[in-house]
């Protein structure tokens, strides 16, 4: 276990220190973006099972939301090799570039003539969920690499006040997902007008792309060389 005497910034200090550090202003908006048309997402396939797929469909939402995760699942070793080969920073942008077009297959799935519509919305499901895994891999060492850059400028380990800032902006954040798919499902959530629901997925998909344009900015490092060790203690 590490730990480090506290840091001696006051709160009001360190909130205004955190978000002053530029690559965790490029961060954090990626992160709550990704999370909240991942939320989109989940949060649709129960109505969209409903409004696209005929009502003696073999293929019902629990189908698809396991499709989602295993897809999610074996992708997670690509981009970690990914990461491995060119950096964190870059297998984390691609992955937002991958889900801000595949998220919008959603819209259009099951439209296409001459395929069964049950093979169309599984592999669209499936395209959905490859870079899903990524928001799950990525930002925590994201924001460990930002912590250990942030310490090499003041001497000092903060990982509380990042770790909590993120998580508090995420949550909030995520709250409006229930808020926005309501708004779209007024636009239509049944067979016969299903207009709202086939919006969500290009929804989605532009939530995560302004999310990849904002990563642009994001520059520190994988490794950070100048960064102040954690102490080891015995418990």
């Amino acid at each position: 276990m590490h730990s480090r005497t506290p840091a001696t910034i006051g709160f009001r200090d360190a909130l205004r220190a955190t978000f002053a550090n530029a690559p965790f202003r490029a961060l954090l908006p990626t992160v709550v973006l990704f999370a909240l048309s991942f939320e989109l997402l989940q949060g649709v396939i129960p109505f969209y099972a409903h409004a696209i797929l005929a009502p003696d469909s073999w293929l019902k939402s629990r189908i698809l939301l396991a499709v989602a995760i295993a897809s999610a699942v074996l992708c997670v070793p690509l981009f970690a090799r990914l990461a491995r080969r060119t950096s964190k920073r870059a297998a984390y942008r691609s992955s937002m570039l991958a889900a801000a077009l595949a998220f919008p297959l959603l819209g259009v799935a099951g439209l296409v003539p001459w395929i069964p519509r049950e093979f169309q919305v599984l592999v669209a499901v499936a395209l959905i969920g490859a870079p899903i895994g990524a928001h799950f891999l990525f930002p925590v060492p994201l924001t460990a690499d930002v912590i250990d850059h942030d310490s090499g400028q003041t001497s000092q380990r903060r990982e509380a006040t990042y770790l909590g800032a993120t998580s508090f902006v995420e949550r909030t954040a995520t709250s409006a997902a229930p808020l926005i798919l309501v708004t779209l499902r007024l636009l239509g959530d049944t067979r016969a007008h299903a207009l709202g629901i086939r919006l969500v997925g290009p929804v989605a998909g532009l939530i995560v792309f302004a999310g990849f344009v904002m990563f642009g900015r994001y520059n520190a490092p994988d490794e950070v060389h100048n960064r102040l060790e954690p102490e080891a203690v015995d418990v």
